[in-house]
């Protein structure tokens, strides 16, 4: 039946002037080989329908899943230009600004937006997060620690506005493991062992994760004198995910000073089938922060 629905869809080739047939065609076969196809056809449901904001959604969605974050932006802004008013579209285009590399405006999108709540309504905070904690990153390589402390604790909100409220259980490792590295960079090593306990803690209460996160959690607890359970955590790691995960793979070596073997495993996940995608086709959506963070740490 599905195959049949399939060639009908195909049969009517571009003869349909209709915009919704190009999109629905798009959605029901973008699981297939042909991506040229697919851009096609949602490229024909925005020329036939300029107004119709799920076309450009799908435009956007298409060029971001592709790594093209810079037709994805245009494709964002065109269409947010045109319905400002629309919170899904404001998203898309703050996320574009973030994959972009372009915190300052993602957050000014993000600080003029409203999202109603709603079941699963977790982007909007994930974007703010995101974009605080990519700027307290940036502070710290910068050496601008008092500024990487205001972007750290900011990613530690949940402002209402952004449709989701704080969950009982949340997991602040990235936070607290940049506020721990701006305070041993600034002296003062009570405050840094103290945040790096907090990381430690979360590494434990999260341990079922098996996520980039880790990492941070394997040097912090290296930090204050727990480098046995640093190795054992990885060691774990190794049992719940095989040597062949990239991301276990590639936090071992980094936590090893193997740089050359870290730099080698990224570099077959940017070349493999999803490695074009901010996450790398890893679904871990915290691990181009932790790349981020971690690139730091060796700075004079």
């Amino acid at each position: 039946m599905i195959e049949e629905a399939k060639g009908l869809f195909k049969g009517l080739a571009d003869n349909p002037d209709w915009a919704p047939f190009y999109l629905t065609r798009a959605r029901f076969l973008e699981n297939g080989v042909d991506r040229e196809r697919t851009l096609a056809d949602i490229k024909r449901a925005v020329s036939l329908d300029r107004e119709n904001w799920r076309a450009w959604r799908a435009q956007t969605g298409f060029f971001e899943k592709s790594g093209d974050y810079e037709r994805s932006l245009q494709s964002a802004l065109t269409i947010y230009n045109k319905q400002p008013e629309k919170p899904a579209l404001a998203m898309d285009y703050a996320k574009a600004l973030l994959r972009s590399g372009r915190l300052v405006d993602c957050l000014r999108v993000i600080d003029r937006t409203n999202v109603l709540p709603y079941e699963g309504a977790w982007e909007g905070h994930d974007l703010y997060r995101q974009a605080h904690l990519l700027s307290a990153a940036q502070s710290l390589k910068n050496k601008k620690y008092k500024a990487a402390v205001v972007s750290a604790e900011k990613a530690r909100l949940w402002p209402e506005r952004l449709g989701v409220g704080k969950p009982f259980d949340v997991d602040e490792r990235l936070e607290n493991f940049i506020l721990a590295a701006a305070a041993e960079k600034m002296g003062d090593r009570l405050q840094a062992d103290k945040l790096y306990a907090s990381v430690c803690a979360d590494t434990d209460k999260f341990r079922s994760s098996w996520d980039s996160v880790h990492l941070l959690g394997a040097i912090a607890l290296k930090k204050i004198g727990k480098e046995e359970d640093a190795v054992r955590l990885f060691t774990d790691w190794r049992t719940a995910r095989g040597d062949e995960d990239p991301i276990f793979a590639w936090a071992s070596a980094k936590y090893h000073g193997d740089e050359a073997k870290a730099d080698a495993v990224l570099s077959r996940m940017k070349s493999s089938a999803g490695g074009a995608t901010w996450e790398m086709g890893t679904g871990d959506r915290n691990f181009p922060l932790v790349i981020e963070i971690v690139s730091v740490l060796n700075q004079k």
